[in-house]
């Protein structure tokens, strides 16, 4: 596992979704989380897949004007390049909540899930999940 921190960005899936992001736009948000819900209804997502998938729920989280205490001003300013088309998809608030609902079910389900459960920082890792999914729930829709 690329990680360095619980946060949304600091693994490698995070970091290429970002900088997928900044070349092609929202179309890497939604595909991101597209690629994971097929793959949660073939039954098993892969950490790289959910990694990106956070990522993405961050940065529509950070498009609609509440961003994580972790997103770095360097972070922002790549979203920021592209957060009006984010905010003009509606649905990507709905996508980015189901997501996260999938990432963080059971480990035989969700293999980010295991990795953190292996790792003896699950706890800490799903308050991050979770406090990701309350300030996207506080997005008017």
């Amino acid at each position: 596992m690329g990680t360095w921190g619980i946060d949304s960005f600091w693994n490698d899936g995070a970091l290429d979704l970002l900088a997928e992001y900044e070349d092609a736009g929202v179309g890497a948000i939604a595909s991101a989380f597209v690629a994971l819900l097929t793959a949660a209804e073939e039954g098993y997502v892969e950490a790289p897949m959910a990694e990106a998938a956070v990522a993405a729920a961050e940065i529509v989280a950070v498009s609609h004007g509440v961003p994580g205490a972790a997103v770095t001003a360097q972070e922002k300013g790549v979203i920021d390049l592209h957060d009006t088309d984010v905010r003009d998809m509606g649905e990507l608030v709905e996508l980015a909540i189901a997501s996260l609902q999938i990432v963080a079910s059971d480990p035989e389900r969700s293999e980010l899930r295991g990795l953190w459960e292996d790792s003896g920082q699950v706890e800490t890792w799903l308050a991050a999940i979770a406090d990701l999914q309350r300030r996207l729930t506080t997005i008017p829709r």
